[in-house]
């Protein structure tokens, strides 16, 4: 009786969902930072109510489940950046393009060091930290891996300006 009963509730939870999704989709698109603010407030006082007497308890687990949360939105952040990076330079470094010098001095010339510092380091490495099911569910390590992929779009940032820096100025 357990399974029929967890058959038609999930059945019924299913095509609620299915129903509801489109009006939850446009309530949730017309949040701004006070509707934010006040889930937030919302959440935080629902801890507060359950965590009971031990506070520092109640929230240091809190923060801790917002870390385990950030540890697979971390993999899909790093997922996207990737994409763009390999988008960006496809697009670049295509054959006949007028724009690929800039993508050959990235990957093997002066500048090559740090691009691949970028890819290896700083979107290889977290990705690979926190797409490990054992490495996703420790905080240290989510931690370790949010660092990396920081430094990595750090790395990003400087390959743009030191390579748009190599060129004269327009005009001169």
């Amino acid at each position: 009786t357990a399974a029929i009963g967890s058959f038609v509730a999930g059945t019924i939870a299913t095509l609620l969902l299915t129903l509801l999704a489109p009006l939850v989709v446009e309530v949730a698109l017309k949040f701004g930072p006070a509707e934010y603010f006040a889930l937030m407030v919302f959440a935080f006082v629902t801890v507060a109510a359950v965590l009971g007497s031990s506070t520092v308890r109640g929230l240091s687990m809190l923060f801790l489940g917002l870390l385990f949360g950030l540890g697979g939105l971390l993999g899909i952040f790093i997922a996207v950046e990737a994409f763009f990076v390999l988008a960006e330079f496809l697009t670049a470094g295509y054959p006949g393009a007028e724009e690929s010098g800039p993508v050959a001095r990235l990957l093997v010339g002066p500048y090559a060091p740090l691009f691949w510092l970028e890819v290896g380091v700083g979107l290889l490495v977290p990705f690979l930290i926190v797409t490990y099911r054992r490495t996703r569910a420790r905080p240290g390590w989510v931690a370790l891996a949010s660092a990396i992929a920081i430094g990595g779009i750090f790395v990003h940032r400087l390959n743009l300006i030191l390579n748009g820096l190599s060129y004269a100025p327009i005009g001169v």
